[in-house]
């Protein structure tokens, strides 16, 4: 996952309910997900880190980011999952899918 300085200059500022800047980081790689959270924290997003699908699914069931970053290939399962699920349930969640790794699923799609 790659963050440029560039790269949050187009991302809204989303507010919770009036609240903080809130955001998910799904990132199984730990130096990634540091990276991810030391960018956003640096533009006031208070942010949450997953490192797996099960765990995001379970975090986005008890509250909901502003913003969820999250990994295409989670394991077995797929971040576009998570995508689905947490716009459903807050449809002004912003999202944004990284990937590295070709997934023949998706591409088959």
């Amino acid at each position: 996952m790659y963050f440029g300085a560039d790269s949050l200059s187009g991302i809204p500022s989303p507010r919770s309910g009036g609240g903080p800047l809130t955001a998910m980081i799904v990132e199984p790689a730990l130096p990634d997900a540091i990276f991810a959270v030391s960018m956003l924290s640096s533009v006031g997003f208070h942010v949450t880190v997953a490192e797996s699908f099960l765990e995001a699914r379970a975090i986005l069931n008890a509250r909901l980011p502003a913003l969820l970053v999250t990994e295409i290939q989670l394991g077995a399962y797929n971040g576009l999952h998570l995508v689905v699920h947490g716009t459903a349930l807050r449809p002004d969640m912003a999202t944004v899918v990284s990937g590295c790794r070709p997934d023949p699923v998706v591409r088959r799609e």
